[in-house]
């Protein structure tokens, strides 16, 4: 019979947690990308469904509010002009876990047909609505705008001169983004949105366009299709019947939730990961968002379950935020920092994780806060922070390679980093990477095989930190 040793029964409870752990996460993911949920928007209360198993989940581990703050109370949150936080569809306890906001949003959940030249087009694998498309229906003309209109100061007058109003225009997206000015303006809303007499556009791009929200917070007078390089060079007609729906007032919830720090409970470090999804484009066409972002859900789930344990409760206050309106160009983050629960500077460090449920041994990071807002005496910055995961990623050997990307507005760091706070953001671009914002981002299209390093590598940075 084998001696069993002290170290062999640490490493057996060691790895008995982590299967725990790495189990509970691939529930979490299971469960928040199904088809109930609606992708997590506002279709049938699919965010309030969403946020409802968040705060369940957080309240189950004893993962608290954050102290002294009645988030659903607070009239700043609660209330901008008009706007009214609508309880009854939280209770109480759940409340208190809330941070609520207010937005528009274009929405497209009714008919979602598209044909060129009798040609059914199948939605996301053909074509994509932009989203700020409105609705439309009957038949049409098609037209290919020659590249000599690609003019900034005649583009829209030629194009509502009268000609076009019962033509689809064919656009060359990458002759309408170089040629047409940019600078300081929304490009889409600017050029398309003064498009009053023209029956609609057809975006064509070099590769299969990828449907966003993150300009849903506007519509244009017109559909605008989004379609690949495959569309025809010669098209006569196309046939189209699409819904859409302007809403005014959407209203959203960041849910934040808090462990006290032992030793340093005013210095807080933030982890944080969105929760809101796409939604549906079309009737029956879903968008289950398992790796996006049900994955780093799942993640801080389980690190708030691990530190919400007395013998895991860490020296610094940690606070959970789980962002909504995070692909309507990161609102929640935004509103977050606009009207933080804590001062922002009292933020030691920030980890967002996006996107971490995939295969690979390659981690890809951006990182921000070195000094871009006035606030001073600030000696952590986010590069001292990737420094110290690298360290620990040496000595464990979980990944093989750290790619560092420039700041971008990708995830909900970036409002935070531009406000001075030290930032890291993580994702894992694997073999599922392909199913990024389309209806085949399942449960079945994640991976949980870098769960155990990157929630190791975690809990030792806020060990050492």
């Amino acid at each position: 019979m084998k001696k069993v040793t002290i170290s062999m029964i640490l490493i057996f409870i060691c790895i008995t947690g982590f299967t725990q752990n790495k189990e509970y996460y691939e529930r979490v993911v299971m469960d928040l990308s199904d088809l109930k949920y609606e992708g997590r928007n506002d279709y049938k209360n699919g965010d309030i469904k969403a946020a409802k198993y968040i705060i369940q989940a957080l309240r189950f581990d004893m993962v608290q509010p954050v102290p002294e703050i009645k988030m659903g109370l607070r009239t700043n949150d609660i209330t901008r002009g008009s706007d009214t936080l609508s309880t009854a569809r939280f209770n109480k306890d759940e409340i208190s876990y809330i941070q609520p906001f207010f937005y528009p949003l274009n929405v497209m959940r009714g008919n979602m047909e598209f044909s060129v030249d009798g040609k059914k087009y199948e939605p996301t694998y053909d074509f994509i609505m932009k989203e700020f498309s409105t609705g439309k229906k009957g038949e049409f003309d098609v037209y290919y705008l020659d590249e000599s209109r690609y003019i900034p100061k005649s583009f829209i007058s030629f194009l509502n001169s009268g000609e076009f109003k019962n033509s689809f225009v064919v656009i060359d997206f990458e002759l309408f983004w170089k040629k047409l000015d940019k600078q300081g303006i929304e490009i889409y809303q600017t050029y398309l949105g003064k498009l009053t007499n023209v029956g609609g556009i057809i975006l064509q791009y070099d590769n299969m366009p990828t449907y966003y929200k993150a300009r849903s917070k506007y519509s244009v007078p017109l559909p605008v299709v989004g379609v690949g390089p495959n569309f025809p060079k010669n098209a006569k007609k196309v046939s189209i019947n699409v819904e859409n729906e302007f809403l005014k007032k959407h209203e959203a919830h960041n849910i934040i939730a808090y462990i006290k720090g032992k030793t340093q409970p005013d210095s807080c470090i933030i982890l944080i990961a969105h929760y809101d999804h796409l939604g549906l484009m079309g009737k029956d066409i879903v968008f289950p968002g398992a790796n996006d972002n049900a994955s780093g859900v799942g993640m801080l789930i389980t690190l708030a379950q691990h530190y919400s344990k007395k013998e895991n409760r860490p020296d610094n206050s940690i606070m959970f935020i789980f962002t909504d309106g995070e692909e309507s160009n990161l609102l929640g983050s935004i509103y977050y920092v606009n009207n933080p629960l804590k001062p922002l500077k009292k933020i030691k460090y920030l980890i967002n994780l996006d996107m971490i449920g995939d295969t690979g041994n390659t981690i890809t990071c951006e990182t921000g806060g070195n000094g871009i807002s006035p606030q001073k005496n600030r000696t952590k910055r986010g590069e001292d922070g990737l420094s110290l995961f690298k360290e620990i990623n040496k000595e464990y050997s979980f990944f093989t390679n750290f790619i560092q990307n420039p700041l971008s507005d990708l995830s909900d760091h970036y409002p935070f980093a531009m406000n001075g706070v030290p930032s890291i953001y993580f994702t894992i671009e694997g073999d599922f990477y392909s199913y990024y914002h389309t209806p085949r981002d399942t449960a079945e299209h994640t991976s949980s095989e870098n769960y155990n390093k990157l929630f190791k590598l975690i809990t030792e940075f806020i060990k050492r930190y």
